[in-house]
């Protein structure tokens, strides 16, 4: 077939094709678009974490569009599938051959703080991709690419999404170098945000050296005010609990929340969706 499908293959599924486009464009945008997600993984022996960041011009190239052969920018592409814009005309001689297969593993890229379960490292000598990390679910064949920036506000370095491939685990385990290794917590924020406010996803069974680094994770990079205030007893778990300089009503009512709400009922709470979706997966 070769790598782009035709002119001709395009018009007659194009409606299908730009509505398929359309619908995951605005789950990317609704979860995803403008949010950096910060990932802790890792075992007994290696542990780590990295930072994945979502913005429109990612969009485009996950699905398989060429945005070479369009006269639509990656963002245009992605604002139009976004407000219902996109037409068959606009991406005729673009599609990637893959498009099928990534199109199906796309349908879990709204749900990514809900899905990945794994990191692992690219192996560029069986992967084509120029990206460093897999990040991944192999059991719904989702493995999303993705490649090291240098930010200029930080100098540090954030990943950005730049493939996205249905592998299965075998595929997976031969693309990759080294171990899949567990995500354990996903904390996120907006991206102009410098801390990370929300927890999307935390681990319910946790080493202690899996336990520490959230832990670290927590301390450097999180908003802890934020942090303390919508999850109290995760906070707590991780953080240790808050030493208030004046016991006030404030205070007593933190404490009668506390008292309330366990650990165990905020982490049921934090990984809801989550629990929802591998009951989809297995029946």
């Amino acid at each position: 077939m070769g790598r782009y499908l035709s002119h001709r293959h395009d018009r007659s599924v194009a409606n299908v094709d730009v509505q398929k486009i359309i619908d995951v464009a605005k789950g990317y945008d609704a979860a995803l678009n403008g949010r950096t997600f910060l990932v802790t993984y890792g075992d007994e022996l290696s542990s780590g974490l990295l930072e994945i960041a979502f913005n429109p011009e990612n969009f485009a190239h996950l699905v398989g569009i060429d945005t070479g052969k369009t006269n639509l920018s990656a963002t245009d592409i992605f604002n139009y599938a976004v407000h219902d814009k996109l037409k068959g005309s606009d991406l005729n001689g673009s599609l990637s051959s893959y498009f099928r297969k990534k199109i199906r593993s796309a349908k879990y890229l709204k749900e990514f703080a809900n899905v990945v379960s794994d990191v692992s490292a690219v192996d560029p000598s069986s992967s084509k991709i120029a990206g460093q990390i897999w990040i991944s679910k192999h059991s719904v064949n989702f493995a999303l690419g993705a490649l090291a920036i240098t930010m200029e506000q930080t100098g540090g370095k954030t990943y950005i999404p730049n493939t996205l491939q249905w592998l299965n685990e075998e595929k997976l385990i031969d693309k990759s170098s080294g171990d899949l290794l567990p995500i354990t917590c996903i904390l996120a924020r907006k991206i102009e945000d410098i801390e990370y406010s929300e927890i999307r996803y935390v681990s319910e069974s946790l080493s202690p050296s899996q336990h520490l680094s959230i832990t670290i994770a927590m301390n450097s990079f999180g908003d802890k005010d934020q942090l303390r205030e919508e999850y109290p007893a995760l906070t707590e778990e991780f953080l240790g609990p808050e030493q208030p300089q004046n016991h006030d009503k404030q205070t007593e009512d933190l404490d009668s929340i506390m008292a309330a709400y366990s650990f165990e009922d905020e982490l049921q709470d934090v990984n809801s969706r989550r629990h929802e979706i591998e009951d989809e997966i297995k029946s």
